[in-house]
């Protein structure tokens, strides 16, 4: 059903829900919004697509865990171990910022999950973003991807080229890590040079530089056409407004 949703009212609530977790509703309100967002991936696409954005921050989220009490003195002290000393109030702001930033990172993914690519650049467009900042857009989610592939295929390749000795492991030394980075990354930047060719010669098909109007292989529907979609934002976004009333 989501995938199906007009993508313009998507971004306004994209939006409406971004700024729901920067209103003074505390924690509790942070993580019952991030719980909602949740249970939608969850009805939605699953298990496993709510469960990849969480692996990705987990340790951005013990970082804040561990940090923001040590790092925040204010309230009643709840353990104190010489100077250190961790207080309910940091532990309130540290729930607090997890709340909020879990909550942020699963909206961004359901609309990804469920919004395609050309739909969402389509959509700025429709908001008035120039085609040149939308293609930039394009270029980078589609590259990103593209490139952390080549690096993975490219430090698979020097390992196969230096293979170790039947029952020796390979130590895991900082300095040893960065010494093997840079012969990786400047095989990484080689081929990513190799492909300017070929992107150029994608953008002069694209109609950059050309004063040609250019055409379009897929339009978005009327939105007076998407009535129910609209009514069902408006709904959505009813219910979301209701913190900013409290």
């Amino acid at each position: 059903m989501l995938k199906q949703f007009d993508p313009r009212i998507k971004l306004l609530l994209l939006i409406e829900v971004v700024i729901l977790f920067f209103l003074p509703i505390g924690a509790e309100g942070y993580a019952i919004a991030a719980g909602a967002v949740g249970v939608t991936i969850v009805t939605a696409l699953g298990w496993k697509v709510l469960l990849a954005p969480i692996k990705a921050i987990f340790p951005l989220l013990v970082l804040v865990l561990v940090l923001t009490p040590l790092f925040y003195p204010y309230g009643e002290s709840v353990l104190s171990l010489g100077p250190i000393r961790i207080t309910d109030g940091g532990l309130y702001e540290a729930a607090l910022l997890i709340a909020r930033f879990t909550g942020i990172t699963l909206s961004f993914w359901l609309m990804y999950q469920t919004t395609r690519l050309q739909q969402f650049v389509l959509t700025l467009q429709w908001y008035g973003l120039p085609y040149t900042a939308a293609l930039v857009m394009t270029l980078a989610f589609r590259y990103i991807p593209s490139i952390s592939r080549m690096l993975q295929h490219v430090r698979e390749a020097h390992r196969l080229r230096d293979p170790l000795p039947e029952g020796k492991v390979r130590r895991r030394g900082f300095l040893l890590r960065m010494q093997e980075l840079i012969p990786i990354l400047t095989s990484v930047v080689i081929s990513s040079i190799k492909t300017i060719p070929s992107l150029a010669m994608s953008l002069e098909h694209r109609g950059i530089g050309s004063s040609v109007q250019r055409s379009r292989y897929e339009q978005l529907p009327a939105l007076h056409s998407q009535w129910k979609h609209i009514v069902m934002g408006c709904i959505a976004g009813f219910i979301l407004s209701i913190p900013y009333w409290l």
